[in-house]
């Protein structure tokens, strides 16, 4: 995996990157804890996290690429994953996670589809612990952290923000100020909940989306008005 420093603001945001599909797992850590959204296998984040003992695990929706390493991190830390409530139910079903669709993603690339069949344990499930309903809010470690359920993307898709400085946008808000939709994503309620939602938040605040780069929101604001604009026309 390849692995990156973000600074903005005062945080220290660790990221890595799936090779397979530049699926983006985050982490923060705070002495003895880290905070993580969206896990994947990674022994870079095992380094990273030193000596701290405790792990508090956010995840952004629930397809496999952004929940793979659920069951890692149980292993390796006193483990407690938050989600919305409708993630919650699909992760624990390998259909609606689309874990046991996952090889198929590669059937153009041989080589990618001989290696995820031979490397990965399909198909997979995991458990939250707990799940918020439309909205949950957490205090960890003097931070504030804040789930908001808004589907889009997926029907679990949710936004977390992080002390009103960083959104988690998992695969609603792209490096390319687009939003990836899923088998149940349409651009109608993108422009009538999501977008809304979006505009409450500051501009200032930086992205940290499923794929890609990061930047801030109102680049990303910009591109995604314009464009939904431009549809609804």
């Amino acid at each position: 995996m390849k692995k990156q420093t973000v600074e903005y603001d005062g945080l220290c945001i660790h990221v890595y990157s799936f090779d397979l599909m530049d699926s983006r797992m985050y982490m923060i850590r705070e002495k003895e804890e880290i905070f993580v959204v969206d896990p994947s296998v990674d022994d870079e984040l095992l380094k990273d996290a030193g000596d701290a003992g405790r792990a508090v695990v956010f995840l952004t929706h629930e397809h496999y690429d952004h929940i793979s390493g659920v069951n890692w991190m149980k292993e390796h830390f006193s483990c407690s994953v938050y989600s919305g409530s409708v993630c919650a139910g699909r992760v624990k079903s390998e259909k609606d996670n689309l874990s046991s669709r996952f090889p198929f993603l590669f059937l153009t690339d041989r080589e990618k589809y001989n290696y995820v069949r031979s490397h990965f344990s399909l198909p997979y499930t995991c458990e939250v612990e707990t799940s918020f309903s439309e909205k949950g809010e957490l205090l960890w470690k003097g931070h504030r952290i804040e789930l908001y359920e808004a589907g889009g993307h997926s029907p679990g898709s949710s936004l977390i923000v992080f002390d009103k400085k960083l959104l988690f946008g998992g695969d609603n808000v792209l490096d390319n100020g687009r939003e990836l939709w899923g088998t149940d994503g349409e651009p109608r309620h993108y422009r009538e909940k999501i977008l809304p939602m979006l505009r409450d938040l500051s501009p200032r605040m930086m992205v940290l989306p499923g794929h890609g780069e990061q930047n801030l929101l109102g680049h990303f604001l910009e591109i995604l008005e314009t464009r939904h604009k431009t549809e609804e026309d």
